[in-house]
Protein backbone atom coordinates (compact mmCIF):
# COMPACT_ATOMS: atom_id res chain seq x y z
CA UNK A 1 0.00 0.00 0.00
CA UNK A 2 0.93 3.83 -1.13
CA UNK A 3 0.22 4.28 2.84
CA UNK A 4 2.69 2.45 3.88
CA UNK A 5 5.79 4.20 2.19
CA UNK A 6 6.99 7.95 4.38
CA UNK A 7 10.02 8.67 3.13
CA UNK A 8 12.55 8.87 -0.39
CA UNK A 9 16.04 8.24 -1.12
CA UNK A 10 18.35 8.14 -4.40
CA UNK A 11 19.56 5.10 -5.98
CA UNK A 12 22.80 6.10 -8.23
CA UNK A 13 24.03 3.12 -10.22
CA UNK A 14 28.29 3.31 -11.15
CA UNK A 15 29.18 0.99 -13.33
CA UNK A 16 28.05 -1.89 -11.00
CA UNK A 17 27.65 -0.43 -7.65
CA UNK A 18 24.38 0.85 -6.19
CA UNK A 19 24.42 4.01 -4.60
CA UNK A 20 21.85 4.72 -1.92
CA UNK A 21 21.57 8.42 -1.42
CA UNK A 22 19.88 11.22 1.20
CA UNK A 23 20.30 15.26 0.65
CA UNK A 24 18.17 16.39 3.52
CA UNK A 25 21.05 15.64 6.55
CA UNK A 26 23.32 18.24 6.38
CA UNK A 27 24.72 16.92 9.08
CA UNK A 28 25.81 13.51 7.60
CA UNK A 29 28.23 12.33 5.25
CA UNK A 30 27.21 11.28 1.76
CA UNK A 31 27.87 7.74 2.25
CA UNK A 32 25.56 7.80 5.38
CA UNK A 33 21.62 7.43 5.14
CA UNK A 34 19.55 8.64 8.19
CA UNK A 35 18.15 6.62 10.69
CA UNK A 36 14.68 7.39 9.81
CA UNK A 37 15.04 5.61 6.67
CA UNK A 38 16.96 2.15 7.89
CA UNK A 39 13.68 0.46 8.16
CA UNK A 40 14.60 -2.76 7.04
CA UNK A 41 13.97 -2.86 2.56
CA UNK A 42 13.14 -0.07 0.26
CA UNK A 43 11.08 -0.48 -2.82
CA UNK A 44 12.54 0.42 -5.93
CA UNK A 45 10.91 2.10 -8.16
CA UNK A 46 11.57 3.07 -12.13
CA UNK A 47 10.17 2.55 -15.27
CA UNK A 48 12.13 -0.71 -16.06
CA UNK A 49 11.54 -2.17 -13.19
CA UNK A 50 10.64 -2.59 -9.54
CA UNK A 51 12.54 -3.94 -6.54
CA UNK A 52 13.00 -4.46 -3.02
CA UNK A 53 16.16 -3.71 -1.94
CA UNK A 54 18.19 -3.54 1.56
CA UNK A 55 19.04 -0.35 3.24
CA UNK A 56 22.33 -0.33 4.28
CA UNK A 57 24.25 2.59 5.82
CA UNK A 58 27.89 3.30 6.45
CA UNK A 59 29.22 1.79 9.77
CA UNK A 60 29.06 4.16 12.82
CA UNK A 61 32.73 4.32 14.55
CA UNK A 62 33.18 5.65 17.84
CA UNK A 63 36.67 5.69 19.53
CA UNK A 64 37.63 6.92 22.18
CA UNK A 65 41.62 7.04 23.81
CA UNK A 66 42.05 8.23 27.38
CA UNK A 67 45.58 8.89 29.61
CA UNK A 68 44.96 9.39 33.22
CA UNK A 69 46.14 8.82 36.88
CA UNK A 70 44.20 7.75 39.77
CA UNK A 71 44.98 9.60 42.83
CA UNK A 72 44.64 7.37 46.95
CA UNK A 73 41.76 9.06 47.04
CA UNK A 74 40.09 7.46 44.13
CA UNK A 75 40.02 10.47 41.67
CA UNK A 76 41.04 10.40 38.63
CA UNK A 77 42.78 13.39 36.33
CA UNK A 78 44.12 13.05 32.61
CA UNK A 79 42.88 13.48 29.07
CA UNK A 80 40.32 12.02 26.84
CA UNK A 81 40.12 12.06 22.69
CA UNK A 82 36.96 11.47 21.13
CA UNK A 83 36.16 10.38 17.43
CA UNK A 84 32.70 9.18 15.85
CA UNK A 85 31.55 9.24 12.40
CA UNK A 86 28.20 7.83 10.53
CA UNK A 87 25.05 8.07 12.98
CA UNK A 88 26.95 8.90 15.62
CA UNK A 89 28.51 12.19 14.27
CA UNK A 90 25.54 13.57 13.56
CA UNK A 91 23.76 13.11 16.50
CA UNK A 92 27.06 15.07 18.24
CA UNK A 93 26.27 17.46 15.72
CA UNK A 94 22.60 17.86 16.33
CA UNK A 95 23.09 18.42 19.91
CA UNK A 96 26.01 20.52 19.60
CA UNK A 97 24.44 22.59 17.36
CA UNK A 98 20.76 23.13 19.24
CA UNK A 99 22.90 23.45 22.88
CA UNK A 100 25.58 25.45 22.09
CA UNK A 101 29.49 24.80 23.06
CA UNK A 102 28.80 26.21 26.69
CA UNK A 103 25.36 24.16 27.07
CA UNK A 104 26.65 20.82 25.29
CA UNK A 105 29.57 20.85 27.66
CA UNK A 106 27.44 21.49 31.07
CA UNK A 107 25.57 18.83 30.05
CA UNK A 108 28.48 16.07 29.07
CA UNK A 109 29.85 16.97 32.71
CA UNK A 110 26.56 16.38 34.07
CA UNK A 111 25.63 13.38 32.60
CA UNK A 112 29.46 12.16 32.87
CA UNK A 113 30.64 13.22 36.39
CA UNK A 114 33.71 15.03 34.50
CA UNK A 115 34.78 18.48 35.74
CA UNK A 116 36.12 20.02 32.48
CA UNK A 117 38.67 22.06 32.40
CA UNK A 118 39.42 22.32 28.81
CA UNK A 119 38.19 21.33 26.03
CA UNK A 120 38.17 21.33 21.26
CA UNK A 121 36.32 20.24 18.71
CA UNK A 122 37.54 19.40 15.18
CA UNK A 123 35.25 19.14 11.87
CA UNK A 124 31.91 20.34 13.75
CA UNK A 125 30.90 21.57 9.88
CA UNK A 126 32.35 18.71 7.96
CA UNK A 127 29.92 15.83 7.59
CA UNK A 128 32.65 13.82 5.57
CA UNK A 129 35.37 13.77 8.19
CA UNK A 130 35.30 12.67 11.49
CA UNK A 131 34.54 14.35 14.56
CA UNK A 132 36.95 15.07 16.95
CA UNK A 133 36.12 16.16 20.47
CA UNK A 134 39.64 16.56 22.96
CA UNK A 135 38.75 16.89 26.79
CA UNK A 136 41.39 17.73 30.22
CA UNK A 137 39.26 15.93 32.87
CA UNK A 138 39.02 15.62 36.56
CA UNK A 139 36.53 12.77 38.07
CA UNK A 140 36.87 13.17 41.95
CA UNK A 141 35.56 9.98 43.66
CA UNK A 142 35.77 7.82 40.79
CA UNK A 143 37.25 4.62 42.52
CA UNK A 144 35.55 2.87 45.62
CA UNK A 145 37.92 2.66 48.66
CA UNK A 146 38.03 -0.18 51.08
CA UNK A 147 40.77 -0.12 54.17
CA UNK A 148 44.16 0.12 51.65
CA UNK A 149 42.23 -0.87 48.49
CA UNK A 150 41.29 0.77 45.34
CA UNK A 151 39.07 -0.80 42.78
CA UNK A 152 39.21 0.99 39.82
CA UNK A 153 36.72 0.21 36.86
CA UNK A 154 38.97 1.24 33.74
CA UNK A 155 35.85 2.16 31.41
CA UNK A 156 35.33 6.60 32.05
CA UNK A 157 32.73 6.07 28.97
CA UNK A 158 31.53 3.83 26.60
CA UNK A 159 30.74 0.97 28.99
CA UNK A 160 27.21 -1.10 28.92
CA UNK A 161 26.07 -1.14 32.24
CA UNK A 162 23.01 -3.88 31.66
CA UNK A 163 22.70 -6.62 29.01
CA UNK A 164 19.12 -5.13 26.93
CA UNK A 165 18.32 -8.71 25.61
CA UNK A 166 16.45 -9.66 28.75
CA UNK A 167 13.91 -12.07 27.33
CA UNK A 168 14.18 -15.95 27.07
CA UNK A 169 12.41 -16.02 23.77
CA UNK A 170 12.52 -13.20 20.30
CA UNK A 171 9.56 -13.13 18.06
CA UNK A 172 10.97 -10.65 15.42
CA UNK A 173 14.57 -9.81 14.33
CA UNK A 174 16.75 -7.61 16.46
CA UNK A 175 17.64 -4.17 14.58
CA UNK A 176 20.63 -1.89 15.23
CA UNK A 177 20.09 1.25 13.29
CA UNK A 178 23.55 0.63 11.72
CA UNK A 179 26.37 -2.09 12.18
CA UNK A 180 28.76 -0.17 14.31
CA UNK A 181 32.89 -0.51 15.70
CA UNK A 182 33.40 1.07 18.91
CA UNK A 183 37.07 1.28 20.50
CA UNK A 184 38.02 2.13 23.94
CA UNK A 185 41.63 2.45 25.20
CA UNK A 186 43.31 3.33 28.24
CA UNK A 187 46.18 4.48 29.69
CA UNK A 188 45.88 4.00 33.19
CA UNK A 189 48.52 5.33 36.26
CA UNK A 190 48.27 3.86 39.32
CA UNK A 191 50.08 5.85 42.41
CA UNK A 192 53.55 4.56 43.11
CA UNK A 193 53.01 3.78 46.59
CA UNK A 194 50.42 1.11 45.18
CA UNK A 195 50.87 -2.26 43.78
CA UNK A 196 48.41 -3.58 40.84
CA UNK A 197 46.69 -7.11 43.12
CA UNK A 198 44.54 -7.83 40.31
CA UNK A 199 43.39 -6.14 36.57
CA UNK A 200 41.26 -7.66 33.54
CA UNK A 201 43.18 -10.64 31.61
CA UNK A 202 42.73 -10.46 27.53
CA UNK A 203 39.81 -12.26 26.03
CA UNK A 204 38.16 -12.43 23.16
CA UNK A 205 34.11 -13.05 22.66
CA UNK A 206 32.83 -14.04 18.90
CA UNK A 207 29.22 -14.21 17.19
CA UNK A 208 28.60 -16.78 15.17
CA UNK A 209 29.94 -16.28 11.20
CA UNK A 210 31.96 -13.52 12.71
CA UNK A 211 28.74 -10.91 12.57
CA UNK A 212 30.37 -9.41 15.79
CA UNK A 213 33.41 -9.64 18.10
CA UNK A 214 34.56 -8.13 21.36
CA UNK A 215 38.37 -7.76 21.70
CA UNK A 216 39.78 -7.24 25.46
CA UNK A 217 43.26 -7.13 26.03
CA UNK A 218 45.04 -5.35 28.64
CA UNK A 219 48.74 -5.41 30.21
CA UNK A 220 50.59 -3.78 32.78
CA UNK A 221 54.20 -2.01 32.42
CA UNK A 222 55.79 -0.85 35.86
CA UNK A 223 53.17 1.45 37.47
CA UNK A 224 50.60 1.38 34.15
CA UNK A 225 47.81 -0.48 32.83
CA UNK A 226 47.43 -0.28 29.22
CA UNK A 227 43.86 -0.95 27.91
CA UNK A 228 42.43 -1.67 24.14
CA UNK A 229 38.62 -3.33 23.56
CA UNK A 230 36.55 -3.38 20.68
CA UNK A 231 33.29 -4.23 20.08
CA UNK A 232 31.86 -5.18 16.87
CA UNK A 233 28.36 -5.55 15.51
CA UNK A 234 28.75 -6.19 11.55
CA UNK A 235 25.40 -6.34 10.34
CA UNK A 236 22.42 -4.29 11.26
CA UNK A 237 19.30 -7.18 11.34
CA UNK A 238 20.06 -10.48 13.56
CA UNK A 239 17.00 -13.18 13.11
CA UNK A 240 14.85 -14.47 15.16
CA UNK A 241 16.97 -17.66 15.78
CA UNK A 242 20.21 -15.21 15.83
CA UNK A 243 18.50 -14.29 19.56
CA UNK A 244 20.72 -16.69 22.01
CA UNK A 245 23.41 -16.47 20.45
CA UNK A 246 23.10 -12.87 20.44
CA UNK A 247 21.85 -12.53 24.46
CA UNK A 248 25.05 -14.29 25.34
CA UNK A 249 27.56 -12.27 23.57
CA UNK A 250 25.79 -9.38 25.21
CA UNK A 251 26.01 -10.92 28.41
CA UNK A 252 28.96 -11.81 28.35
CA UNK A 253 30.58 -8.02 27.04
CA UNK A 254 28.77 -6.60 30.17
CA UNK A 255 30.26 -9.34 32.18
CA UNK A 256 33.93 -8.04 31.15
CA UNK A 257 33.55 -4.38 30.96
CA UNK A 258 32.37 -4.80 34.83
CA UNK A 259 35.58 -6.64 35.79
CA UNK A 260 37.55 -4.05 38.59
CA UNK A 261 41.20 -3.36 38.52
CA UNK A 262 42.63 -3.87 41.94
CA UNK A 263 45.12 -1.59 43.51
CA UNK A 264 47.13 -2.33 46.92
CA UNK A 265 48.89 -0.25 49.17
CA UNK A 266 52.00 -1.38 49.51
Amino acid sequence: MLSQFNDVICLVKLGSKRILLDATDKDLSMNALPERCLNGKGLVVSLDEMEWLSLVSMPSRFTTASEYKIDEAGGVKGNMTISKDGVEASAMRKSFSELGEEKYLKNLSNEKGWEISSSKFENLTDPNQSIKEYYDILIRDYAQITGTVIYLNPYLIGKIEENKFKSEERKYPVEFTTPFDRIYSAKIQIPENFIIEEFPKSKMILLPRNEGKFVYSSTVQGNTINLISQLVISKSVFAVTDYPALKEFYGQVVAKQAEQIVLRKK
